[in-house]
């Protein structure tokens, strides 16, 4: 997804993995994890930290995908429509 998205969404997206690294919610998201584990029957549960961390990047990543197909799609369709008034040879 870093490859096919724009400069702009790959510097936030990978810099809002950094809102789990906080000093709140590391600790709540291991202890989630661990309560995760245990109602599972898991031994850990520090998966869910690695899923947090993916998550936010994941996301603004497929944002960033969606905005450049929505921009391309309405660039064609005006295209089209200007070629079909005659102002584009």
């Amino acid at each position: 997804m870093t490859l096919l998205s724009t400069e702009e969404f790959v510097n936030v997206g990978w810099d809002s993995a950094g809102v789990t690294t906080g000093p709140v919610t590391v600790p709540l998201v291991l202890a989630m994890g661990l309560g995760f584990g245990n109602a599972l029957g898991s031994t850990e549960g520090f998966g869910i930290l690695a899923a947090a961390s993916i998550c936010p990047i994941v996301a603004v990543l497929t944002l960033g995908l969606y905005v450049q197909f929505k921009v391309k799609r309405e660039d064609r369709r005006m295209a089209r429509q200007l070629a079909q008034q005659g102002e584009i040879v």
